[in-house]
């Protein structure tokens, strides 16, 4: 699949046991579902139990690259987060643009699915395919600027952050 710009896999994270998975998908599941929104959407009504409430630790989280995602040209370094909405009840989504764009396309995987619930503030490390959960009790309550600066200086310039800060420790 990497030949026609797709590693062809899905990452699901459970951030209550720690445990991963990833999912291959042939290349007719591709060639339906390009990425982003569509991809992200596809994965809700594929994995979301009907009439779930949008803070149940089964709602899924998911960054979702596309085919062309992640490129370092203009307009081309996009993502997509979806996942349940709160406000609505139907399928949230928001499309991004920045950094993390080239980090989720290089981590090998065209999606990255998270459910579960913490049970202490944690980071997802994905590095060099190996994929952790470690501790982030250090980071609780910081801005996301803070929390960026403390992550640089721990792995180094050549990082991608997704932050959620206060306001998503607050479910805001």
């Amino acid at each position: 699949m990497a030949e026609f710009g797709y590693s062809g896999k899905i990452l699901y994270i459970d951030l209550e046991t720690g445990e991963h998975r990833t999912e291959e998908k042939d290349e007719k599941f591709w060639r339906i579902y390009i990425g982003g929104g569509l991809l992200a959407t596809q994965l809700l009504l594929e994995h979301t139990p009907a009439r779930i409430d949008a803070f149940d630790p089964n709602n899924l989280l998911i960054f979702a690259s596309s085919v062309v995602g992640g490129h370092p040209y203009p307009s081309l370094q996009r993502f997509t987060i979806s996942c349940k909405s709160p406000l609505t009840g139907g399928i949230a989504e928001t499309r991004c643009e920045g950094p993390f764009a080239k980090f989720l396309k290089s981590s090998g995987y065209e999606a990255i699915v998270i459910y579960g619930a913490a049970i202490f503030p944690s980071t997802i490390v994905i590095e060099n395919g190996d994929i952790r959960i470690e501790r982030a009790d250090d980071l609780w309550g910081k801005t996301t600027t803070k929390v960026e600066d403390t992550l640089t200086a721990q792995y180094g310039q050549n990082i991608g952050t997704a932050i959620i800060g206060p306001a998503g420790e607050n479910k805001v």
